[in-house]
């Protein structure tokens, strides 16, 4: 008798983070957002960087580590810190994988499968041009606070003056009003340039709200407000930003 075939799933890349067209020369890291779990193990025969203006694969970019959700959905995609980072030995020995100036394309293979066998079907690929190297750290003294009023439920948002990680966005930041943390939740602004911030019940009072960065927050080649990603171990001074602030709610 014939054995009926199984009608697998296709499964989708829903999202490749960071969503920008320019990302720094520097720039570390990708995140894949996928709408089931995929298959682990030797995934990465299935990436490929591709130079459009050079018409050519840069060569060995990526970290061959893979860094998985626990749903297996989300994966981190790192370029190899030691091709991005000044001075150590990949990058002197091979290069930095992005030039400034030049277009690339991330691609992502059609015959990935997921964990349920079925192929994506289709090559992704996120397009975009690297631009200068981003050595400045983060500096929440220059980013918008946007307050709620006093006695409402309005939403704290805070924007940044550059694209920042979206993974460590989703927990970029801490509320505290009448000395206890405010419940509440975090969503992404566009372009991963900021926060929203939502309490999930009751309204704000009169009192001051403190709001506290998350100092291990990076921009997209890696800075934090607490140290910047070249660092010179040999140096002890770090410049490390403000990252707690207090402010007097508006009222109606």
């Amino acid at each position: 008798w014939n054995v009926p075939a199984i009608d697998l799933e296709q499964p989708k890349l829903m999202q490749i983070f960071p969503t920008g067209n320019e990302l720094p020369a520097n720039h570390l890291k990708f995140y894949l957002l996928f709408d089931q779990p995929m298959r682990q193990g030797d995934i990465f025969k299935f990436f490929s960087l591709w130079c459009i203006d050079k018409e050519e694969n840069v060569g060995r970019p990526f970290r061959h580590t893979e860094l998985w959700s626990e749903d297996g959905r989300q994966l981190t995609l790192w370029f190899h810190p030691g091709r991005q980072k000044s001075g150590v030995n990949l990058n002197v020995e091979l290069g930095a994988i992005l030039e400034e100036g030049l277009e690339y394309e991330l691609r992502v293979d059609s015959n990935w499968s997921s964990v349920e066998g079925g192929a994506l079907g289709e090559t992704y690929k996120k397009r975009f041009r690297a631009v200068a190297k981003d050595y400045t750290q983060p500096d929440p003294e220059e980013w918008q606070f946007e307050l709620p009023h006093s006695n409402s439920s309005d939403p704290l948002i805070v924007t940044a003056n550059e694209p920042l990680d979206y993974a460590l966005l989703k927990r970029g930041l801490t509320v505290k009003q009448d000395g206890s943390e405010v419940v509440g939740r975090i969503e992404i602004l566009a372009g991963e340039r900021g926060i929203r911030f939502q309490r999930d019940v009751d309204q704000w009072s009169e009192s001051a709200m403190e709001v506290r960065i998350n100092p291990l927050i990076e921009d997209l080649a890696g800075n934090s407000p607490s140290r910047p990603f070249e660092v010179d171990v040999n140096e002890v001074a770090e410049d490390t930003k403000k990252l707690i602030f207090s402010f007097e709610l508006p009222s109606r």
